[in-house]
């Protein structure tokens, strides 16, 4: 009789041994799956900062392409407004002939 309820105690004693061995099997695999995760979050997250990095250094680099195009802009224009001059001189100046010859 006490033999049989020391057979009946180590069977549910391995049984619960089997139990645990399994739900620790299952969430080691679970471990696992997480810090995999996390290695693909870490390195996600590291693309997207050396994109973000390439965004700022594009920014810039228009922005300082901009101020260059904004600079020859103000150029030309100072050379329109020159030009300009210089043919409100010169009709002025046909005008004066033309007046000087008509005489």
């Amino acid at each position: 009789q006490e033999l049989a309820s020391l057979k009946q105690e180590l069977e549910e004693a391995r049984a619960d041994l089997q139990d645990e061995t399994e739900e620790r099997e299952a969430s080691e695999h679970q471990l696992r799956q997480l810090r995999e995760q996390l290695v693909e979050a870490r390195e996600s997250k590291t693309a997207v900062e050396e994109q973000l990095l390439e965004l700022e250094q594009l920014l810039e680099d228009t922005r300082q392409v901009r101020l260059q195009l904004q600079g020859k802009v103000e150029e030309l224009q100072q050379h329109v407004d020159q030009h300009r001059e210089v043919r409100v001189q010169l009709e002025g100046q046909v005008q004066t002939l033309q007046g000087h010859l008509d005489r």
